[in-house]
């Protein structure tokens, strides 16, 4: 049997990438305040239904965004045949 060690450090910007899920810090771990519960799930940290909700709103913005270049698009086709049959 072993003990579970969890730690933090006093600033994160300063580790540095080594792999898979591994990191390397040049400045020592501190003990992290936590507590580990046994048999505990894990709870979102967000609102599925607020999330949905800004999602849909993003996609709307997306397809509004692309009616306004498809539509200024057709007219500058339109500028570009019209000029030359004159």
């Amino acid at each position: 049997m072993d003990r579970l060690r969890v730690v933090t450090f006093d600033d994160t910007n300063q580790l540095q990438k080594q792999g898979n899920n591994l990191y390397m810090s040049q400045t020592p771990p501190v003990q992290a305040d936590v507590e580990v519960v046994q048999g505990a799930l894990e709870g979102a940290n967000l609102n599925t239904v607020t999330e949905m909700v800004d999602l849909i709103t993003a996609f709307r913005a997306y397809e509004a965004s692309q009616k306004v270049i498809k539509t200024h698009d057709e007219t500058l086709d339109r500028a570009v045949n019209d000029i030359a049959r004159l």
